[in-house]
């Protein structure tokens, strides 16, 4: 299942800028700031 996922993700993943750029931002921004969180930041 995970190779799967991959697969999908490697040919989805670029194209989401094209058609959702503000949820592509969103995304990035929710995952750095739960990366802060968790390690504690810089």
């Amino acid at each position: 299942m995970r190779i799967k996922i991959k697969e999908v993700m490697k040919f989805s993943g670029p194209r989401i800028m094209l058609y959702h750029p503000i949820m592509c931002i969103k995304h990035v921004l929710t995952s750095l700031s739960a990366k802060f969180k968790k390690y504690g930041g810089l």
